[in-house]
């Protein structure tokens, strides 16, 4: 179960165009579980599957599969080929120690990141310190991620802001500049995607634990 949480920091709340629908390659890094992740992210109509090549002590391969219109979140496990559902809620309840109030900073730098131009901010609270680059050019929006997403603290933050964007790149640091998580998108493409991909495959069985 420890590997599920990577995926807050994976799918952070983005400030996303309506009905994207395409995939989103990214890599992801999480301090606290020890995690190296390849993630390739498929969009299409409410629905999310997130598949992941993870490297911890060992490599893990496993997705996770969301329906947000039914609140459905599953487990897909590729070492047993078991599906363990989750209880949806558990998603809203790990965030990135973010208070509404913290203090965001506009800097003058500027980059390319997955070939689009972005703006670097800096997010300061108590606790952790964001890096976090914004791109205004992705054709990507807010209104289609799932909704424990839209309730998250960074969203949050950067809404009371008034910034409007995709981030391509954050990391996350501690006071004393240790990484702590950190996500990298490499490439965005819009596509058709078959809405049977969004399904518990056939020959996955289905767990009731949700131990992994």
């Amino acid at each position: 179960m420890k590997y599920l949480f990577s995926i807050l920091f994976v799918i952070i709340p983005f400030l996303l165009m309506a009905q994207f629908e395409g995939k989103i390659d990214m890599k992801t890094f999480s301090k606290d579980t020890e995690e190296n992740a390849q993630v390739e992210w498929s969009i299409k109509d409410g629905m999310y599957l997130m598949s992941f090549d993870s490297k911890t002590e060992e490599r893990l391969e496993y997705s996770m599969l969301i329906k947000d219109a039914k609140k459905e979140l599953w487990f897909l496990s590729v070492h047993d080929n078991g599906a363990y559902q989750i209880p949806y809620q558990v998603m809203s309840q790990k965030d990135l120690n973010l208070p509404l109030n913290s203090v965001v900073q506009k800097t003058e730098e500027k980059s390319k990141k997955a070939g689009f131009d972005c703006i670097k901010y800096k997010i300061i609270s108590t606790k952790v310190t964001i890096d976090i680059w914004i791109s205004d050019d992705t054709g990507i929006t807010h209104s289609d991620m799932p909704s424990f997403m839209k309730n998250g603290t960074l969203l949050g933050v950067l809404k009371l802001n008034g910034i409007q964007g995709f981030p391509l790149e954050f990391e996350v640091k501690d006071m004393a500049g240790e990484l702590l998580n950190g996500q990298y998108i490499e490439k965005i493409t819009a596509q058709k995607l078959a809405t049977s991909s969004f399904e518990v495959p056939s020959n996955y069985e289905i767990k009731t634990s949700t131990s992994k």
